[in-house]
């Protein structure tokens, strides 16, 4: 998401989408532990919201 979207968003609606890519996040490491997943750099990737 780009900055000038983030501003625009509540605390609350900030809080909100950072908990939905945590879960995202933590679904995907436990995906690649079971099997690989396609590209691993997602891992890597920074979070964006």
């Amino acid at each position: 998401m780009k900055q000038s979207i983030v501003k625009d968003l509540t605390t609350d609606e900030v809080r909100e989408k950072m908990r939905d890519e945590r879960a995202s996040y933590t679904k995907m490491k436990m995906a690649h532990a079971v099997s690989p997943i396609e590209n691993p750099m997602k891992l890597r990737a920074p979070v964006t919201i």
